[in-house]
């Protein structure tokens, strides 16, 4: 139903967030894409 659409969205925010984070340790500011 809508609520566990809701947390899914969520989770995957998360994850892209997270992910984010983890690339942008490795590359230097000026190379990271959002």
């Amino acid at each position: 139903g809508e609520f566990t659409q809701k947390v899914l969205a969520a989770e995957l925010h998360q994850g892209v967030a997270e992910c984010h984070a983890v690339v942008g340790h490795r590359l230097t500011p000026s190379e990271i894409i959002v």
